[in-house]
């Protein structure tokens, strides 16, 4: 700034001359006439649409890349798993080898899905047994899909040969009521029980011969965690669990117990060391929600199948009962105030009740629920809220149905 000071002043502009008038446009030529050259083009164009307007897209192609596994073969069959459900079938490229990334198209064609009738239903649920009586070899011999998801594409595939669309195939299939058409829900109990078994014989022909010694993985645990579900909800399984209910008068626990220490067999691992790796899942894989939910879901299921058995004993016990139903109200409202009741004051509270809460957790759930209805409303709700602290703090596999009862809801 101080080197633009020194400068010295230049001369003034000179005054604004007026602007020069822009010329007048040009008067607009005539039009020119069309020439054959022209029409001939013009006609062309016309033709092209009118051609185009009789097509129509039928479908896309889409590549994507597939991770070749370590049994994959030049030259071979193989299938993947897409994200949407579907397993695509492909051809090894005869150059590539296990653990290379190949490029496959997959082809996505428009249809016109056919309705879904009730003998649509019926024919898919028939067909899909049939298919699944039929797949024991295949779900043994399938090398990138462990029996379940091989299975579901199994089932599908019928839905394709239907000309049905998957997903509202599988809603309608799921969404038969049983009481308005006792036939159709008998086919779709039979489908269903079908798949339940298959898949449990296609775990027992899939075991090692040997037990693992390393620890199991997080989808060996999911896994186990599916099967058990699947084991409790096989009518053979309640009959089972009836008939000792009916003899000793108890929760089956002891025999639920044996059937999942059997199933960690099944999948290859002791039944002691198993136990040991179902009680280091918190340690191995903490703030997994997955697993953390699937174990929740496993322990309600088999509380839920006991409780079941033990009703036949005791009818107080059902679901449906007035017992039962002001027994989870209370549960519900003592889980609802842990929500926002301060840690000391749990552990005060855990502290003047425990010894009263194990006493109450050896009771049978009919004298639980009798212990609970004599006390007055707000110790009811006291001492659940007790219970259910000190279930919590039970995360361990042999803790799991040591507890199991009324109190399963809240573990």
């Amino acid at each position: 700034d101080a080197e633009e000071d020194q400068t010295p002043p230049t001369a003034p502009p000179p005054p604004p001359v007026a602007p020069t008038p822009a010329p007048a446009p040009a008067a607009a030529a005539a039009a020119a006439p069309e020439s054959s050259s022209s029409l001939s083009r013009k006609e062309e164009d016309d033709a092209t649409k009118k051609k185009s307007s009789s097509s129509k897209v039928v479908g896309t192609i889409e590549r994507i890349q597939v991770e070749l596994h370590a049994g994959a073969e030049a030259g071979g069959q193989e299938s993947v798993a897409l994200p949407d459900g579907r397993v695509v079938e492909f051809r090894v490229p005869t150059d590539a080898k296990a653990g290379d990334v190949v490029e496959i198209e997959v082809s996505r064609k428009k249809v016109n899905w056919a309705p879904i009738t009730r003998e649509v239903l019926l024919t898919f649920f028939q067909r899909g047994v049939e298919a699944m009586e039929a797949s024991r070899s295949a779900l043994v011999e399938s090398t990138d899909l462990r029996p379940g998801p091989h299975l579901i594409e199994i089932q599908q595939r019928e839905f394709d040969k239907l000309s049905v669309d998957r997903k509202a195939g599988c809603q309608a299939a799921s969404s038969v009521d049983a009481t308005a058409d006792p036939e159709l829900g008998t086919k779709q109990l039979e489908f269903m029980t079908t798949a339940q078994r298959s898949y449990l014989r296609a775990l027992e022909d899939l075991k090692p011969k040997k037990f693992h010694t390393r620890r199991m993985t997080r989808a060996e645990i999911l896994e186990f965690f599916d099967a058990c579900n699947t084991k409790m909800a096989l009518p053979e399984t309640h009959a089972a669990l009836k008939a000792s209910a009916l003899k000793t008068k108890k929760l089956p626990n002891e025999l639920v117990v044996e059937m999942q220490k059997d199933m960690l067999e099944t999948l290859g691992f002791e039944r002691d060391f198993g136990c040991q790796c179902l009680n280091a899942i918190s340690a191995d894989f903490p703030n997994d929600s997955q697993l953390g939910n699937a174990m929740r879901l496993w322990a309600v299921t088999a509380s839920t199948v006991c409780k079941d058995a033990l009703s036949h004993v005791d009818p107080s016990l059902k679901s449906d009962s007035s017992e039962a139903k002001n027994f989870h109200a209370v549960q519900q409202r003592a889980a609802a105030e842990l929500e926002t009741m301060p840690s000391h004051d749990k552990d005060k509270l855990l502290a003047s009740m425990s010894s009263k809460v194990k006493i109450f957790q050896n009771l049978d759930p009919a004298g639980r629920m009798r212990y609970v209805a004599k006390l007055p409303e707000k110790d009811k709700v006291d001492f659940l809220k007790a219970q259910i602290l000190l279930v919590r703090q039970m995360h361990g596999f042999n803790n799991a149905f040591a507890n199991m009862g009324l109190n399963s809801s809240s573990s």
